[in-house]
């Protein structure tokens, strides 16, 4: 059993991330895990789960770093980077406010993304050893790839899915600008 765990600041694909790493009878990848339980909590169940690799993609990790780090100091880990003002205009427009519990106004979300960049930094220096990936590069095969590889080694990637995952993220993109019928 290997854990792993993706984070970076919100809107940087950890929702599409996870079902792509989540594969079959092998490995199973939770999206904002931390939503509903502590990271406590998140680490036991992952541990009890019958997966041979078990996952977490979510930007809260940010908040917990040293407490999972804790827990399971073995676990692998990405950090995926995205400018924070590609971010926050990102969560801006697919949000608008409305996100629960999110912020309400624009200083608000402004804050929120400054703090989110400075956990962003403190835990690239907390694990030097994690995994670095800009969020430019994730419709890169070879990037994927290697960030598949460093969370489930001897895991054989899975090309059609990948090219499955992002023609349907495509096609999503698309249908959003064409806008309402």
């Amino acid at each position: 059993m290997s854990l792993f765990f993706l984070t970076g600041l919100p809107r940087n694909r950890t929702a599409w991330l996870s079902v792509l790493l989540s594969h079959g009878s092998t490995s199973f990848c939770t999206h904002d895990g931390l939503k509903n339980h502590s990271p406590k909590q998140l680490v036991h169940a992952m541990r009890e789960s019958d997966y041979d690799y078990a996952g977490d993609s979510d930007s809260a990790l940010l908040l917990h770093v040293e407490e999972i780090v804790s827990l399971v100091p073995d676990a692998n880990w990405v950090l995926l980077h995205r400018d924070v003002v590609d971010c926050l205009d990102s969560y801006h427009r697919h949000f608008e406010f409305k996100y629960p519990g999110g912020p309400k106004t624009y200083p608000e979300l402004v804050n929120t993304f400054n703090v989110a960049e400075k956990l962003f930094q403190r835990t690239k220096r907390i694990l030097p050893r994690a995994l670095t990936v800009n969020f430019s590069e994730l419709d890169n095969i070879a990037v994927v790839y290697k960030l598949w590889r460093h969370c489930m080694p001897g895991v054989l990637f899975p090309v059609n899915r990948f090219n499955e995952l992002s023609a349907l993220r495509v096609n999503v993109m698309v249908e959003k600008l064409k806008g309402p019928k």
